[in-house]
Protein backbone atom coordinates (compact mmCIF):
# COMPACT_ATOMS: atom_id res chain seq x y z
CA UNK A 1 0.00 0.00 0.00
CA UNK A 2 1.60 3.48 -0.39
CA UNK A 3 3.08 5.09 2.47
CA UNK A 4 3.88 8.50 0.57
CA UNK A 5 3.07 10.24 -2.99
CA UNK A 6 6.01 8.34 -4.20
CA UNK A 7 6.81 5.71 -1.66
CA UNK A 8 4.01 3.16 -3.27
CA UNK A 9 5.98 -0.31 -5.12
CA UNK A 10 3.02 -0.62 -7.28
CA UNK A 11 4.64 0.46 -10.58
CA UNK A 12 7.05 -3.45 -10.68
CA UNK A 13 4.70 -4.54 -12.97
CA UNK A 14 2.23 -3.21 -16.30
CA UNK A 15 -0.52 -4.35 -14.18
CA UNK A 16 0.25 -2.27 -10.76
CA UNK A 17 -1.07 -3.94 -7.54
CA UNK A 18 -3.69 -2.21 -6.28
CA UNK A 19 -6.30 -2.19 -2.93
CA UNK A 20 -8.16 -5.36 -4.57
CA UNK A 21 -5.04 -7.22 -4.97
CA UNK A 22 -3.75 -6.64 -1.31
CA UNK A 23 -6.91 -7.87 0.22
CA UNK A 24 -6.97 -11.32 -2.38
CA UNK A 25 -3.13 -11.81 -1.02
CA UNK A 26 -4.51 -11.34 2.80
CA UNK A 27 -7.13 -14.07 1.90
CA UNK A 28 -4.50 -16.13 0.18
CA UNK A 29 -2.16 -15.79 3.22
CA UNK A 30 -4.85 -16.85 5.44
CA UNK A 31 -5.88 -20.09 3.49
CA UNK A 32 -2.56 -20.74 3.67
CA UNK A 33 -2.11 -20.83 7.14
CA UNK A 34 -5.59 -22.57 7.57
CA UNK A 35 -3.87 -25.65 5.31
CA UNK A 36 -0.78 -25.53 8.30
CA UNK A 37 1.91 -23.32 5.77
CA UNK A 38 4.29 -21.43 7.46
CA UNK A 39 4.23 -17.71 5.55
CA UNK A 40 6.54 -14.67 5.42
CA UNK A 41 5.17 -12.05 4.14
CA UNK A 42 7.09 -7.81 3.98
CA UNK A 43 4.41 -4.95 3.21
CA UNK A 44 4.31 -1.50 3.64
CA UNK A 45 3.21 0.14 7.38
CA UNK A 46 -0.28 1.10 6.06
CA UNK A 47 -3.61 0.65 7.93
CA UNK A 48 -5.26 -1.43 5.39
CA UNK A 49 -2.43 -3.71 6.08
CA UNK A 50 -2.90 -3.72 9.64
CA UNK A 51 -6.38 -4.35 9.56
CA UNK A 52 -5.90 -7.56 6.82
CA UNK A 53 -3.54 -9.33 8.95
CA UNK A 54 -4.59 -8.72 12.79
CA UNK A 55 -4.81 -12.27 13.28
CA UNK A 56 -1.11 -12.64 12.52
CA UNK A 57 2.20 -11.76 14.19
CA UNK A 58 3.35 -8.25 12.49
CA UNK A 59 6.64 -6.89 13.37
CA UNK A 60 7.31 -3.21 12.00
CA UNK A 61 10.71 -3.18 10.68
CA UNK A 62 12.46 0.08 9.57
CA UNK A 63 14.25 0.01 6.39
CA UNK A 64 15.56 1.91 3.75
CA UNK A 65 15.64 1.11 0.09
CA UNK A 66 17.39 2.37 -2.50
CA UNK A 67 15.84 1.33 -6.69
CA UNK A 68 17.77 2.06 -9.57
CA UNK A 69 18.80 0.31 -12.57
CA UNK A 70 22.42 1.15 -12.70
CA UNK A 71 23.71 -1.23 -10.15
CA UNK A 72 26.82 1.10 -9.87
CA UNK A 73 24.22 3.91 -8.88
CA UNK A 74 22.70 1.80 -5.98
CA UNK A 75 25.95 0.25 -4.47
CA UNK A 76 27.14 4.21 -4.46
CA UNK A 77 24.05 5.12 -2.70
CA UNK A 78 24.12 2.08 -0.24
CA UNK A 79 27.71 2.88 1.10
CA UNK A 80 26.59 6.53 2.06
Amino acid sequence: MPVSEYVDFKRYTKEQFYEEDHVELAAEVKRLHELGCHVVLTNSNHPLVHEQYRKFAVEVVQTKGYISCNRKVSLAKNKS
